[in-house]
């Protein structure tokens, strides 16, 4: 039995004929193609790939057209997220219904989003041809797309969600980095973005074809979409994005003894983006131990993520404090990673002139050294004699140099502390034998210079008093009996002792906030019981509160 043929139809221009485009960039059909409802809808023998099955197309297209209608009859009115949720109303319904006939065809669609428009028959649903959109309708290469809506993924710790009501579907995006040390474009090393899918139906010119096209609308830049005559609000969610970024965080690598420092694989100068970058955004740098877990200072950029006001203000970086190292090691290591990044955002045409850096735990005294001019406190501690007076060569005397001295970083306004031990000896304790292993874990080269310093120095190394009630004053000694380990550790818990004095004392608060010269401006008036690895949500509601008074 013959197969009857459907009737002909229009806007499908032949393959590798121009074709016209209207103002919205959609090909305007100039030929008319004649096809079956039994053979698939193919271009040149070859079936197109269709973001759905006929079944939801049909349902799309009919929610759709609905719901244009219906909004076209009442042109002008502003429509609000509560007056499409309103229970029992009309709109609430038609909304309804695109919204679940878009969310199954998204479904598919993420499987393999190859294409973002068709051209479909309104009647069998089937997909007639593909629309070029100046990349052949392709999604950039390197662009991954996961479903971002309530329920479909979880907040991985994160306390609160934050999501915006409206049409449309929250993903995420995010970029493959495809050169892991290639950072010359920090656009490719940034977190995970927030978009809304908008499935979009609309009439070719006979009403018998429709274009449909998935928009990435961007919830951030964007509180509207524009459906038929109508301004509708859109939908978004911005907490999915931060979560999908603690769940990829490039893992650190091994390497052979760990002699490296895998852990900064994939940053940008240790840097971990949490939220998308904008050149126009000024850095808000969360410093954590190394040893903890990404999630204990997420919660700042969930909040700033969130926020209206913050995530238009600020771009939020991860930065880990180098784990199993002396303070003084850990604050200069810190120093310079901020100064090459701040030179990275300038060549990149971002800001780094107000950077903000929010600091938990022991990383919150180190932190708060960015503020302050070392001058010769963390020297003296150590040693008997001015670095002046021995006989250093410049490379060794610039070694030096990045350990004992350092001048306050311009580019940093303020540091607010969250959970920042009060219990000063304990935060050293151990810190001769970090300096012996920090030691034993640097090339060759570098021990070779501690070397020939130990040599000039040995005769004005002070060794550091032991505090009241102490039995091991330089703990490396009951590891190591060589004696330029025992000098190393006595220096390290000299210069780390001194550095925490520099630093001033504890708030004594869950939260404080410190200006130029680590001036304390506020602070929270409570004492948290902080325990390892977690934050007070009262602190974190202070330190955003603080954020919001800086605009």
């Amino acid at each position: 039995m013959r197969a009857m043929k459907a009737p002909t139809i229009g806007g499908i221009p032949r393959r590798g004929e121009p074709a016209r485009r209207g103002p919205d960039g959609y090909v305007i059909a100039t030929e008319r193609r004649r096809m079956t409802n039994r053979a698939p809808a193919s271009r040149d023998g070859v079936a197109l790939p269709a973001p759905a099955s006929p079944r939801v197309l049909r349902a799309l297209i009919a929610s759709a057209d609905g719901l244009r209608d219906y909004l076209a009859l009442r042109a002008g009115r502003a429509w609000t997220a509560r007056d499409l949720s309103r229970t029992g109303s009309e709109v609430a319904e038609l909304v309804r219904r695109y919204q679940s006939a878009s969310r199954q065809l998204l479904q598919e669609w993420l499987r393999r989003p190859r294409h973002l428009a068709w051209l479909a028959d309104s009647s069998s649903g089937r997909v007639l041809d593909i629309v070029d959109t100046g990349e052949d309708g392709a999604v950039p290469q390197g662009l991954e797309i996961h479903p971002t809506a309530v329920g479909d993924q979880t907040a991985h710790g994160l306390w609160r969600r934050f999501s915006r009501p409206g049409v449309g579907v929250p993903v995420v995006t995010w970029v493959r980095r495809t050169r892991p040390h290639h950072v010359k474009r920090l656009a490719r090393y940034t977190a995970a973005q927030a978009r809304t899918a908008v499935v979009l139906v609309e009439p070719d010119f006979d009403r018998r074809v429709r274009a449909i096209r998935i928009v990435l609308a961007d919830p951030v830049a964007d509180a509207t979409v524009r459906f038929g005559t109508a301004d509708l609000p859109l939908a978004a969610d911005f907490t999915a994005p931060v979560a999908l970024t603690l769940t990829r965080e490039r893992r650190p690598a091994t390497s052979a003894y760990g002699l490296r420092e895998p852990s900064r694989r994939g940053t940008v100068d240790g840097f971990v983006a949490l939220t998308p970058y904008s050149p126009t955004l000024a850095p808000l740098v969360l410093v954590e131990s190394g040893a903890l877990p990404a999630l204990t200072m997420a919660q700042v950029a969930n909040e700033v993520a969130g926020s209206p006001g913050l995530r238009q203000r600020y771009q939020v970086w991860l930065y880990r404090l180098p784990p199993a190292t002396p303070l003084i090691y850990a604050a200069g290591r810190l120093r310079a990673d901020l100064q090459r990044f701040g030179a990275r955002l300038r060549a990149a045409g971002g800001r780094d002139d107000s950077t903000t850096i929010v600091a938990h735990g022991i990383g919150a005294a180190v932190a708060r050294t960015l503020l302050l001019d070392s001058d010769a406190a963390l020297w003296d501690a150590a040693f008997r004699q001015p670095a002046t007076r021995l006989g250093f060569d410049e490379r060794d005397r610039a070694l030096l140099d990045s350990l004992f001295f350092w001048n306050a970083v311009p580019n940093v306004e303020r540091v607010i502390s969250l959970g920042e031990p009060d219990n000063r000896e304990a935060l050293v304790a151990g810190s001769g034998a970090r300096a012996v292993q920090l030691l034993l874990r640097q090339p060759v080269r570098l021990r070779a210079a501690i070397e020939r310093i130990y040599g000039l120095a040995r005769t004005v190394i002070g060794p550091p008093p032991a505090p009241a009630g102490a039995t091991d004053a330089t703990p490396a000694e009951s590891f190591f009996d060589d004696p330029t380990c025992r000098a190393i550790a006595g220096i390290a818990l000299a210069a780390d002792r001194a550095l925490l004095d520099l630093s001033g004392p504890p708030p004594g608060a869950a939260a404080a906030l410190y200006g130029r010269g680590a001036q304390r401006l506020a602070g929270s008036g409570f004492v948290a019981a902080e325990s390892a690895g977690t934050l007070d949500s009262r602190a974190v509601g202070d330190a955003v509160a603080w954020l919001h008074d800086a605009g």
